[in-house]
């Protein structure tokens, strides 16, 4: 067999290509989250009349009191929002 193809090749290739549908997956999370807590930021600074950096520290200060993690903190501020009607 000529040196660089054969079987061993084709592991590698499958190795990356799992390793990389693992990045993506990892990033899409990320992304997701980081959605999750910009959108409840902005519901707390509307709320609340504050800047948006206190209410990152807000959210920040509930997660670990509640040992919770920030991304589920978010989530509930946003389930406190009212149903957008579509009609």
């Amino acid at each position: 067999m000529v040196s660089g193809y054969g079987s061993d090749t084709g592991n590698e290739e499958l190795a990356e290509l799992e390793r990389l549908r693992g990045l993506v997956t990892q990033l899409q999370t990320a992304l997701d989250t980081r959605i999750v807590i910009e959108q409840a930021k902005g519901v707390l600074a509307e709320r609340y009349q504050i800047p948006l950096p206190e209410a990152f520290i807000r959210l920040r200060k509930r997660a670990r009191d509640q040992r919770l993690r920030l991304r589920t903190v978010a989530g509930s501020v946003l389930s406190t929002l009212p149903e957008a009607k579509t009609d």
